[in-house]
């Protein structure tokens, strides 16, 4: 049942298009990431103002407003966060799972649905292009990633795929501002008093 619901799933989230084919289920995706790891599906929600810091560090589209991150863990610890991240390719979509490790990187990407025709996908090299990699002005078409002929539009959407979810992943795990010191007991000290006291001294 549990691998039917995932199926459907992705098959949602994907597309509504018979054209579409699966590669990965939900728990496949996640299994062929992090294999003998153990998932635990979070939910989060975004304000405007988290949305907006996405797509500044991102530079491209913005993240739906809840988001579903899995977090994964071998004997208790955590080995990373899986993604799963629905866009346009062309005139149709594709869903794509993201494995971020803790420090923040780019794992492995996967392409679990896709309604294009299968030869806009590129081959596994190009996929291999994100392993270790970090939000940075590299991480771009023809910057740091090389395209593939024929599949220019697939690799365009891939890496925006991939800065988004590294700068979503970044701000799901924004550490609070630090609080402001207290002020001692009975309020802010008189500058005049303190003045008059080193004065008298």
């Amino acid at each position: 049942m549990r691998a039917l619901l995932a199926i459907c799933a992705v098959a949602s989230l994907a597309t509504g298009s018979s054209a579409q084919v699966v590669f990965f289920t939900v728990d496949e995706a996640i299994a062929e990431l992090f294999p003998e790891g153990e998932a635990t599906r979070l939910t989060a929600v975004l304000d405007e103002e988290a949305r907006e810091r996405v797509v500044e560090a991102a530079g491209g589209d913005a993240p739906t407003s809840i988001v579903h991150p899995y977090v994964v863990r071998r004997d208790g610890e955590i080995v990373g966060t899986v993604y799963f991240d629905v866009h346009r390719v062309r005139t149709r979509r594709e869903t794509m799972a993201v494995a971020v490790g803790p420090d923040g990187r780019a794992l492995r990407v996967l392409v679990c649905a896709f309604a294009e025709p299968q030869d806009y996908i590129p081959r596994q090299p190009f996929y291999d292009q994100f392993t270790d990699r970090v939000l940075d002005d590299r991480l771009r078409l023809r910057r740091g990633v090389d395209a593939v002929t024929g599949a220019t539009l697939t690799c365009k959407a891939t890496v925006g795929c991939v800065r988004r979810v590294l700068a979503l992943h970044a701000e799901l795990n924004r550490k609070p501002a630090p609080a402001p010191d207290e002020p001692p007991p009975g309020g802010e000290p008189d500058g005049k008093a303190v003045a008059e006291a080193r004065r008298r001294r």
